[in-house]
């Protein structure tokens, strides 16, 4: 609540519920992986290293 009396809303939403979005499936996979991870305190078990570059943009 604000001092003049109005309600604020604030939405997060963090990388274990973000959709995918039209994101590569394994770029998708990584990225929850390294969020839960990161939650977690544990070390990413898809920590592979940078993604390779699609060959077509």
């Amino acid at each position: 609540m604000t001092e003049d009396g109005r309600a604020l809303l604030v939405e997060v939403n963090d990388g274990h519920s973000l959709g995918s979005y039209g994101l590569e499936h394994h770029a998708y996979a990584r990225l929850l992986s390294a969020r839960w991870a990161e939650l977690a305190g544990v070390d990413d078990p898809c920590d592979f290293g940078p993604l390779p570059m699609p060959l077509a943009w």
